[in-house]
């Protein structure tokens, strides 16, 4: 009688905690959302479903206790001011650029910095946060800053980066960022003749914390002719970092007459502080094109995974054939799209652009892309049209077809500027904004304007409209 006596008591305490509030709550029911969202010239999420979301319409980020940090983004291109964050079940704003102002007496703004260039917060191991932001003062002068917040974006510390482009490594699902997390600098050193590409001066920054605050340290040369890394939209993480290595993949410009981009990856080794060979591992289509950004992430289990980008072709996969290794041999590449486009010989291919890529506590591979489907769905008579979509690849198994979660109102061109994060339980948020260029958008100032965000709490078999409940 004693075991079933102590399973009732802790069910009716557990009841009992959940009506005072001190225990686990329900689960809040999903915004109803339809499968794909079919958005109508002008007509969006808001005006078409009633949704109406409390907090700021960005990537999210999560620290160790699993509390949402988002930063703040609005319709124009340049303007963001403080991290959103969930305390007692209320959304609250904490400010970042006083302590910007305080160091730049002459700051005038911030620059590309609502989703442009990367505007996610990383969390460390310590539940340290860090946020890239570039400003310009009232001379013109531009400088690049590293944020840096010991007390979860209450108060920060601002460092000066060299000039350049800038991304950083974020979390995807299984990378352990134990200090601060490496960061990527680009400076262009040359033209290329292709529309998309020019050469630049690829380098690696590993801050280290001091009693004082950071140590940016001197930046390691990874190569002279990278074409860049196109951040704006899917903003997929270049590197990996777990058990004191840091994997990290990029693509070059060519002379060569090659079927794609040249992909690379190399290691860099933390306790020796030399970065390894550079490996090759595929070529990604079309040749000499920013668009074709690669990602990495790691499993469970440490094996690499890496997804090659594309404008308007297939993303190519691959995977290391040992954990933690990217120098012993790599699978065979392979598109994880087929499908969706149809052409005028009535064969279907797989046409995306712009990754964006985790890897869940299941080792499940997510992705989501905009993607170019003409000729296999009822969507706009047949003709070509972009969607936002996604595909996952559960482990052990092949990649799953491609499905659209958000089809554009207009067979004009289109981009989604979409980002997607993962919290620790493995739900999935997908931030985007709808752009185009057909004549009804000509009209708006911004191209951020109609920011949503999708949910997914069952690994990517259903999505819908985000609310509060799907961050408590």
């Amino acid at each position: 009688m004693r075991g079933p006596r102590v399973t009732a008591r802790k069910t009716v305490l557990a009841f009992l905690a959940v009506l005072v509030g001190c225990g686990p709550r329900p689960e809040p029911k999903p915004f109803p959302t339809p499968s794909p969202i079919v958005l109508q010239p002008l007509k969006h999420e808001e005006t078409l479903f009633g949704w109406k979301p409390e907090f700021t319409l960005n990537v999210p980020s999560f620290d160790h206790r699993n509390t949402p940090y988002i930063r703040s983004r609005g319709e124009a291109y340049h303007p963001t001011r403080f991290v959103h964050t969930l305390r007692r079940g209320r959304w609250v704003e904490l400010d970042f650029l006083e302590p910007v102002k305080a160091a730049y007496p002459d700051f005038a703004g911030t620059l590309h910095a609502a989703g442009w260039w990367p505007s996610r917060i990383v969390f460390d191991a310590d539940d340290h946060a860090y946020t890239l932001l570039q400003i310009v003062l009232a001379n013109k002068r531009k400088k690049n800053l590293l944020l840096y917040s010991r007390d979860h974006c209450r108060t920060w510390q601002v460092h000066e980066l060299p000039p350049g482009t800038f991304s950083v490594e974020h979390w995807t699902g299984h990378n352990e960022i134990a200090g601060p997390p490496p960061i990527a600098l680009m400076t262009s050193h040359a033209p290329h003749p292709a529309r998309f590409a020019s050469r630049n001066a690829l380098r690696l920054l590993f801050p280290r914390k001091t009693r004082k605050g950071l140590d940016l340290g001197e930046p390691v040369l990874v190569t002279n002719d990278c074409f860049g890394m196109a951040q704006h939209s899917g903003g997929a993480s270049f590197a990996a970092t777990r058990d004191g290595k840091t994997h990290i993949v990029w693509a070059e410009v060519t002379d060569e007459k090659v079927p794609g981009s040249p992909t690379y990856v190399a290691t860099y080794d933390h306790a020796t502080g030399r970065l390894g060979d550079k490996v090759f591992l595929a070529y990604a289509p079309p040749i000499n094109d920013v668009h074709n950004t690669p990602s990495i992430c790691l499993d469970s289990e440490g094996y690499l995974h890496v997804i090659t980008g594309a404008h308007g072709a297939s993303f190519y996969y691959l995977r290391s054939k040992h954990p933690h290794d990217a120098t012993g041999g790599w699978t065979t590449p392979a598109p994880t799209l087929t499908t969706g486009h149809k052409g005028k010989d009535g064969k279907e291919s797989g046409r995306q652009t712009y990754l964006a890529f985790v890897c869940d506590p299941n080792d499940t591979l997510h992705i989501a892309f905009r993607q170019w489907r003409r000729g296999v769905d009822p969507y706009h008579t047949g003709r070509l049209y972009a969607a936002l979509s996604y595909q996952r690849k559960k482990k052990g198994q092949p990649w799953e077809d491609g499905r659209p979660l958000l089809v554009s109102p207009v067979p004009s061109y289109s981009i989604f500027y979409h980002k997607l994060g993962m919290d620790h339980r493995g739900r999935l948020y997908l931030s985007y904004s709808y752009w185009s260029t057909a004549k009804a958008y000509k009209g708006l100032p911004g191209r951020y304007h109609f920011r949503s965000m999708l949910c997914s709490r069952d690994a990517g078999h259903t999505w819908h409209l985000a609310t509060t409940g799907d961050f408590r």
